[in-house]
This record gives C-alpha cells, structure tokens and sequence, in this order.
C-alpha cells in the first residue's frame, strides 16, 4: 500500500482542482506568474510530498478563440514558475494537468500519445493548445536536468459537479443547460446543432482524486498519458440519456446542420495508462450526479 503523502494543489477553486481531497490547497491569491509568490508559499507550509499542479488559464472555445498569447504567456510562466519553486523547495513529485487538445485534430477515429507530434494543432484555439502542449516539454525538461518525478497528464473530456452550465459549455454541461431550459420554459422540443453522430468519451471529475494522485507518486510514470474513459456514447445517445434522466417530456432533434470549421473531437485512448484498473463511475451514474448538482443551484 502507498504511503499517505502530503499533496499541494493549485487552482483548488476550479472545476477540476475544486473536485480533488489535498492536503494543502494553494490560496487563490499566490500569483502564480510571480516566481518569489510561488517560492515563498511552498516554503513556509509543512513538508510537502507532492503538488497536482492544476491552476491555468482556461475559457470556453468560444473564449479560446480570441487572445491566444494571453493563454501562452500566462499558463507557460504559471507552468516554469510552479516547477521552479517545487524544485527549489526540494518537492520531488509534481503533476501538472495538460489537456487533449495539446493533440493536433486527427484523421483517425481513435488517437493517443503517440499522436502528440502530428501534424499542427487547431488553430481556432491555438494558444491554449499550444500552452498545453509546452507543459509536456516543460516537465521533460526538469526529468532531464534533475532527474526529478515532474510529469504531465493528457485530460479528457471531464464532466460532473462543479462545472458551468451555459449555451457555449463543453457538451455535456451544455446538453444540461439546453434541456434543463426547454424543460423550465415547457418546450415542446429542443433543437441540438449537428447529427449528434459524433463519438466521444468521458471521465467523471471525481474519479480524478484517486487517479491523479496514484499517477503522481509512481515515478515509474514519467511519459504524457491520457486520461480518458474507455466508455464512449454518441452525442445523440447522450443527448436522449440526459433528456431521460431529467424527465424532460419534448423532444430532442438535430438540426442536422454542420461546419467544416468546426473541430470535430475523436476518442482519446492512452497507449500509457491502464484506465481498467481504476473503479470509474458509469457515464450513467456521473450524469446523474451531474445533473442532481445542477438541480441544486
């Protein structure tokens, strides 16, 4: 059995950090793109095992569209400053949260680390993709010259309580908001842009704590992975799922429009990470949950 560690967490008030059990969650006020701010918090707190470096600037793709060097010059400094510090403060074990759109779009239905270096990445969200994409070579920078546990992991699609329901959240939060509105305004039907034919897969936030934690403290892990479910839906499955679970009595139709444009996501699969022997929640049950949050706000 692995040792209890005492874990640092930055970005604690946000969705993926505000789901996660550390022992040390780092004060939204440490500026983070300040490198003395960073030093001088992890000096002063009880001896720290390992940080789940979470904290980033992040915004819906509609955000991600618009002041790309905004996303590189904050992340890639938060990024540097947090392993710099880590280094410094003799904290040998930190994972930072990289995303899958750090992985160029793909012509194949399914992709993976090895997919990583090609070809170019969307440039409707280039900045951010890129900035995801720098953290993977960050850390491998500190492996190189420290010889130190620093890595990165690849998120999937992560859904659950916690998110922000709107007309431009990522899909599952989005399906919620627009069939929990037509259901409030008593609409007969809700109209879904696309086929809903795509596949996509999932990870239940809450699932993260665990698995994050086990991937930070096994420096027999030093490469990217993905973290992704193996369960899959397409968006129309997942459309009538949530639709059901929230009792809504219209129907749901796809406008069947599409934009070349647009880009469409594929399945994320780890060539790394043995995601099978982690208990995850069933997209069912996260779903569920999901929606029992959103009934409570």
């Amino acid at each position: 059995m692995r040792k209890q560690n005492n874990t640092l967490l930055t970005g604690a008030s946000g969705f993926i950090g505000g789901n996660l059990r550390c022992e040390y969650p780092l004060s939204r006020t440490v500026d983070l793109t300040s490198y003395a701010d960073v030093l001088n918090s992890f000096l002063h707190l009880e001896p720290i095992d390992g940080i789940i470096h979470c904290a980033a600037k992040h915004g819906s793709n509609e955000q991600m569209r618009t002041c790309h060097s905004d996303y590189v010059s904050n992340n890639l400094t938060s990024d540097i400053n947090v392993l710099r510090a880590a280094r410094a403060a003799n904290i040998k074990n930190v994972l930072c949260i990289s995303s899958i759109t750090a992985i160029p779009p793909s012509t194949s239905d399914i992709f993976t680390e090895n997919d990583l270096h090609n070809g170019e990445l969307n440039d409707s969200i280039f900045g951010y993709a890129w900035s995801k994409k720098a953290t993977i070579s960050i850390c491998r920078s500190f492996q190189l010259e420290s010889d130190l546990n620093y890595k990165a992991v690849l998120l999937g699609n992560a859904y659950g309580p916690g998110c922000r329901f709107h007309d431009k959240a990522p899909v599952i939060a989005n399906l919620i908001y627009q069939i929990g509105n037509a259901k409030k305004n008593n609409f007969p039907y809700v109209s879904l842009y696309g086929d809903g034919k795509d596949v996509r897969s999932f990870i239940y936030v809450k699932d993260l704590d665990f698995i994050f934690k086990d991937i930070l403290y096994d420096d027999s892990f030093l490469d990217p992975m993905i973290v992704s479910s193996l369960e899959t839906t397409t968006i129309k499955s997942l459309a009538f799922l949530i639709a059901d679970e929230m009792s809504y009595p219209g129907d749901v139709i796809f406008s069947g429009d599409t934009n070349k444009n647009v880009q469409r996501m594929k399945v994320a699969r780890s060539n790394t990470l043995d995601i099978d022997k982690y208990p995850l929640t069933s997209l069912k049950d996260g779903i569920r949950e999901t929606i029992s949050y959103y009934n409570n706000l």
